[in-house]
């Protein structure tokens, strides 16, 4: 055989797997229950191993034909012993799902051992998969679902006592409906690629309540592919973007002035949707008795009605410069802009400019390394993050306008907006959709488009409308749906939140009427706009803002150029025979972490990519496969350097063009 690493560790790893099920065959014919339990646990992580390098690993090379004989006569024992432990677990547990109820399994540990493999298919992935189990009295199950090696469990509890859990630690609880889309999209890593629901003995749960939560558990593994998959293809943009945009976010100030300047006074947030025709003649006349920020999507329909929108929010890393072909100086207060937004933004003729934190790790290592502290990275929409500022600020009243988070009469989007453009087309089985019509040329003209989803159907939702009735909407809607929910009904008690979209969906934890009505009981006094607008640059030294991001820039290419130079050395040095490798090696790295810390951007730069070579680092058994693995890393680093290193001197440049 061929020295190829990954297939030597895929023998190596088949080998330990046939020992291991030789191992079990004998503690069942022995009734050796126990050691039955502990080689099966480690039997199903050795199958995820198998599993994972058979993705890249399809066949083992020989260098004869009489070695090719030898691997596959071996190979076929090996299989031979790991089928016939299958068979005999198999029979096992049969035995004793027949003899016992679902409920007495599911009572003690060792009914439990044995449920946990009856759950987990074959082909489960433990890392990543997430097991769903609903309702109280789920303790044991989760117990042994972690001895065998499952990493993500999410609990459904409504009776949970956090105070005394009998829940192991590294379990996720949630005790609401709302809590469990949260809970799914705060998980660390890769997107879960499979799930799987279970129902513990909890008499309180009914047929229609665990139906429900197991959809919930569903569109909350979706809300999270999603979300990381929107991390995986935009990652090294927003890397690119935040290095650009630089010299002109350190000019201005960022969320947490306007957070300051906003601070409990009536706000407005006006989004794109189909509802927002029916009442933007009422949003022109109060425009001047409350903040409005609107979503860039909109800001032209606004300027076209005369409305002035105070601050005006965009997130996403596409150009988005078709947003704003009304704005110039005069008819918007300020541009309220994600640091990874597209730099086509910050030559917007607008007079001012903010920068927050929208996009999670993208955005919040820029404004942390720029000494700004503002976090609005919530919910996967821009109007999220406006809802969060507006929930921070503790205005009152919040007052949604457009915020439809469903399709009306075959429509997304409001006329005017950005989008509007595009029109609906339901399946003749009206169980689905898809959205048809050209959007603006320019707005992917630097991220190519993924593959062509032209006629591709996605799922038809509904969720609890208005008025009372059933809306269609989205899956990506329904996501910031349960947001918008989790974050009104937690903090009801503490604000008022009025929806006063009058259309699309009811959204539980705000109070739905009318804008004129919420205008006539809440909006009495005009506010200064020019004073706000100030308030908002007070205190904001912009000469010492230059200065100190012109030291950090400096500092971040000298720790960027340092990486690569070191991961150049260690590379060679893997590859070399030298004394004292393993040694020099550890100094190499010790030093690596440090100089990474000057240039965190590199942890986002590649995320999947970052992540893999990771989760391969975490599986190996040899120094060797170790140094494979770490090669990748380096490989990474170096590729950060290439793309990272021309913006980074080009920000420095123009920031010395200034200060001079």
């Amino acid at each position: 055989m061929e020295n190829d690493q990954g297939q030597i560790y895929l023998f190596r790893r088949i080998s330990e797997l046939a020992l291991i099920s030789e191992g079990i065959v004998n503690a069942l014919e022995g009734q050796d229950y126990r050691r039955f339990d502990i080689l099966i646990q480690q039997s199903r992580k050795l199958k995820a191993t198998v599993r994972e390098l058979k993705k890249t690993v399809t066949k083992f090379d020989t260098d004869s034909p009489e070695q090719e004989k030898e691997v596959h006569d071996t190979l076929k024992e090996y299989l031979e012993k790991i089928n016939a432990a299958e068979v005999a677990t198999h029979r096992h547990i049969e035995g004793l799902v027949q003899t016992r109820s679902r409920d007495e399994l599911l009572s003690t540990p060792e009914g439990c051992a044995v449920f946990a493999e009856i759950l987990l298919p074959a082909s489960w992935d433990l890392e990543q998969g997430l097991v769903g189990i609903i309702g109280s009295g789920g303790h044991f199950l989760a117990q042994k679902l972690q001895e065998r090696g499952q990493k993500r469990i999410l609990i459904y509890d409504p009776s949970h006592d956090p105070e005394n859990s009998k829940y192991p630690e590294g379990v996720m609880i949630a005790q609401t409906n709302i809590d469990i889309a949260e809970l799914c999209s705060s998980i660390q890593g890769a997107p879960s690629t499979m799930h799987i629901t279970s129902r513990s003995p909890d008499p309180n749960i009914s047929d229609s309540e665990y139906n429900e939560i197991a959809e919930l558990f569903r569109e909350g593994v979706t809300t999270h592919q999603i979300m990381q998959n929107t991390v995986d293809r935009f990652g090294e943009y927003w890397v690119t973007h935040s290095i650009e945009n630089i010299p002109y976010i350190i000019q201005h100030p960022s969320l947490k002035q306007l957070e300051r300047a906003v601070r409990g006074r009536p706000l407005i947030m006006a989004s794109p949707g189909p509802s927002l025709d029916k009442n933007i003649d009422e949003l022109y006349k109060i425009q001047n008795k409350a903040v409005i920020c609107c979503i860039s999507q909109c800001v032209g329909k606004l300027i076209s009605k005369g409305i002035k929108p105070d601050f005006v929010f965009a997130a996403d890393p596409q150009n988005l410069i078709s947003h704003f072909e009304k704005v110039n100086g005069d008819n918007v207060g300020a541009l309220v802009l994600a640091a990874t937004v597209n730099p086509k933004l910050y030559r917007v003729p607008a007079t001012r400019f903010i920068t927050m934190a929208a996009n999670g790790q993208s955005d919040e290592w820029l404004l942390g390394f720029l000494g700004q502290q503002p976090n609005t990275s919530a919910g996967g929409s821009v109007a999220c993050s406006v809802f969060a500022l507006s929930a921070q600020a503790k205005c009152h009243p919040i007052i949604l306008v457009g915020q439809d988070l469903a399709f009306s009469e075959g429509r997304r989007y409001a006329e005017e907006a950005s989008k509007a453009e595009l029109s609906l087309q339901f399946s003749e089985d009206g169980k689905s959709w898809v959205a048809v019509g050209e959007a603006d040329k320019s707005f992917n003209d630097e991220i190519p488009l993924e593959q062509d989803k032209s006629n591709k159907y996605a799922k038809l939702i509904q969720l609890p409308g208005y008025y009372g009735e059933t809306v269609n909407t989205s899956e990506d809607y329904k996501i910031f749906w349960n947001w918008f929910a989790k974050s009104a009904t937690n903090l009801k008690d503490e604000l008022l939140f009025l929806n006063c979209t009058e259309g699309g969906a009811f959204i539980p934890g705000m109070e739905h009427i009318p804008l004129k009505e919420a205008a006539e009981k809440y909006l009495h006094d005009e506010i200064d706009k020019e004073s706000l607008y100030l308030e908002v640059y007070k205190d904001f030294d912009r000469e010492k803002s230059i200065t100190e991001g012109l030291y950090k820039l400096e500092e971040a290419l000298s720790g960027l150029e340092r990486c690569s130079e070191i991961t150049k050395d260690a590379t060679l040095l893997l590859d070399g025979q030298g004394p004292n490798k393993l040694e020099k090696l550890d100094l190499l790295e010790s030093e690596l972490m440090e100089e990474v810390k000057k240039a965190r951007f590199i942890s986002i730069f590649k995320p999947q990519e970052i992540r893999e070579a990771l989760k391969e680092l975490t599986h190996v058994d040899t120094v060797e496969e170790s140094f494979i693995a770490s090669k990748k890393l380096y490989a990474i680093i170096n590729d950060c350097h290439k793309t990272m290193e021309q913006p980074l001197k080009n920000a420095i440049a123009i920031l010395k063009e200034i200060k001079n």
